[in-house]
């Protein structure tokens, strides 16, 4: 494939398109969910799947963490994390 160079002219110039993107959602859609059932299912799913995701890294990928008394230090203001 030959190299192509692009310029955009505007945040809204698509160089790819996809027949699925001029879908619009529809106007009852909810962003945040306001029907009980949806809300008590989000909360046992999320700490469910937080502790498979910790179970998986811990056993199933063997993932370590090298200082992480360093997190710590970031407090609430938040941190990069890179993986190597």
């Amino acid at each position: 494939m030959r190299r192509q160079e692009r310029y955009y002219t505007s945040f809204n110039v698509d160089f790819v398109e996809n027949p699925g993107q001029h879908y619009t959602l529809p106007k009852d859609y909810e962003w945040i969910p306001t029907k009980k059932s949806r809300i008590r299912k989000q909360k046992w799913v999320y700490p469910l799947a937080k502790a498979f995701a910790y179970l998986y890294c811990k056993f199933g990928l063997h993932i370590t963490v090298v200082g992480r008394e360093k997190f710590a230090e970031a407090g609430s203001s938040g941190f990069f994390l890179y993986g190597n």
